[in-house]
């Protein structure tokens, strides 16, 4: 039986450590900018939200990080240094209602669990062997202390995508039309993994983002209904022959109802994301099977294909409409280049939603 079940789950997104700093990260190049700003726009919370629940999250941020200058000292001796991503580093923003976090590498973190240090795996060799040849390093026993272990691959210097959310929870119910005045909030910054550099000079990239204050609280809600019911695409049994003649495609809709109990005075949109951990293809609108299959999302108006992991506007509530329908084609093709492997298969997307 070789079958793909996309499920659609509906889901409301409702003391520095001592160091040396060393490691110098930039935003995209070297010498480049050490703070990245983005302001967010107005977002909402539904009148049926609960405590604890995520009730709005930013898409998927992904930062060009550039690093150098290693010079990590241990034992008395140079050697390579990993770069960590320093989540919540400045965590004392605080709100009587909301709390903030960021999802990084598909981990949440509150910023009441304070900075967390995650290693992105990125190591940058020790600046002090710049001046040797490979030969030297090799006759001198200090390739061992090179991140690769191999003169012959050193990297003084490394630039890798971060990958990473901020996201809103409410931890006690807000009254109607409360403004918040969460202002600025620092999501990471990229430095050495000793410790994060408070200096407000350091050379190490900050990612902010502002307008945390645009925060509405609403007297309203929506209900959604997934047809089919079970919220299953069963593309059925198919041969390897079959699927590489053309793509297969299954249709599936979404039906959004806002409330309308005589007191919803609120006008709003809300905004979609179809969100997978799975890799995804270089434009992010094809999830990769593992099997020489890939699965794209489109709008069966337009055939457009969704980008995974990126909200858009999907529904206008700030007028006279209550119901809105959206119809899709899940869309099953052969990945280029790969060998179609036969055998059950299945992944999960997640239908998440934001208010607006």
């Amino acid at each position: 039986m070789r079958t793909l079940r996309l499920w659609l789950l509906l889901l409301f997104l409702l003391s520095p450590f001592q160091a040396a700093w060393a490691v110098h990260c930039y935003l995209g190049a070297s010498g480049g900018p050490t703070d990245k700003y983005q302001t967010l726009e107005e977002f909402a919370i539904p009148d049926n939200a609960k405590v604890g629940d995520k009730i709005w999250e930013s898409s998927d941020i992904k930062v060009p990080v550039y690093c150098d200058d290693g010079n990590k000292k241990e034992g008395g001796r140079s050697v390579g240094e990993y770069v960590y991503a320093w989540v919540n580093p400045y965590s004392s923003v605080n709100d009587p209602y909301y709390q903030l976090g960021v999802t990084y590498a598909g981990v949440d973190y509150d910023a009441t669990q304070g900075a967390i240090g995650i290693n992105t795996n990125t190591c940058i060799d020790n600046i002090y062997y710049q001046p040797f040849t490979p030969e030297q390093i090799i006759a001198s026993g200090w390739e061992n202390l090179l991140c690769s272990k191999n003169a012959n691959d050193i990297h003084y210097s490394r630039t890798f995508i971060a990958r990473m959310r901020l996201y809103v929870k409410i931890k006690a119910i807000p009254p109607h039309d409360y403004q918040s005045t969460l202002g600025d909030f620092t999501l990471v910054q990229f430095d050495g993994e000793g410790g994060w550099n408070q200096s407000p000079d350091a050379y190490n990239l900050k990612y902010h983002v502002n307008g945390l204050e645009n925060i509405r609280v609403l007297d309203c809600n929506v209900s959604f209904n997934i047809e089919p019911a079970n919220q299953v695409i069963d593309f059925g049994t198919f041969t390897p022959d079959d699927i590489a003649s053309g793509p297969m495609t299954r249709t599936f809709s979404i039906t959004t109802t806002k409330s309308q109990n005589g007191t919803c005075t609120d006008g709003f949109k809300v905004s979609s994301s179809f969100y997978t951990t799975e890799t995804l293809s270089g434009d992010d609108s094809a999830l990769l099977m593992n099997n020489g299959l890939q699965l794209r999302i489109r709008n069966a108006a337009d055939n457009t294909s969704y980008t995974f992991n990126q909200y858009a506007e999907y529904a206008d509530f700030t007028g006279p409409q209550l119901t809105v329908t959206q119809d899709y084609l899940a869309e099953l093709s052969k990945t280029a280049g790969k060998e179609i492997k036969v055998g059950y298969f299945e992944s999960v997307v997640l239908f998440k939603i934001n208010y607006n």
